[in-house]
Parts: structure tokens; sequence; C-alpha cells
């Protein structure tokens, strides 16, 4: 078995301190929506419909919107 040296134990009693700007991280995944919903059909009222939509969303996490070309399409 492993002993914990006094400097790790130290640290691992350490409070958790929150860091300036800590508050603007983002704590979990990215979240968002991304076109590839729609397949290869990508109109811009679509993407600007899911963007509106996940505005209501953002103080959860929910900031990305990607949109894809559909660049792997076969034509």
């Amino acid at each position: 078995m492993r002993m914990i040296t006094a400097a790790a134990a130290a640290f691992l009693a350490m409070p958790l301190v929150a860091l300036p700007g800590a508050a603007e991280t983002i704590s979990g995944p990215p979240m968002g929506w991304s076109s590839r919903a729609l397949g290869c059909s990508v109109s811009e009222s679509a993407v600007r419909q899911a963007a509106d939509a996940l505005a209501p969303l953002a103080p959860l996490g929910y900031r990305y919107v990607v949109i894809d070309g559909c660049w792997q399409a076969p034509q």
C-alpha cells in the first residue's frame, strides 16, 4: 500500500477556493446544437432558429451552434 506524503495530505486537505474568473469557466461537456440533425439540408433559417432556441438555455451551459457543411457528402 502506498503512503501519502505530508505534502500530498496537506494538498488534499485544502479547501476549494474559487479562482478569479472561475464563474466564466464551463464545468462539464460542451453543449449546444449541431446541424448534423438536419443532414445535408442546412439552411440559414434553420440555423438561426436553433440558435434562437438555445439562447434561453445559455445559463445552463448551452453555448455552441455547430454548422456542418456536409463536406463528406457523396455529391
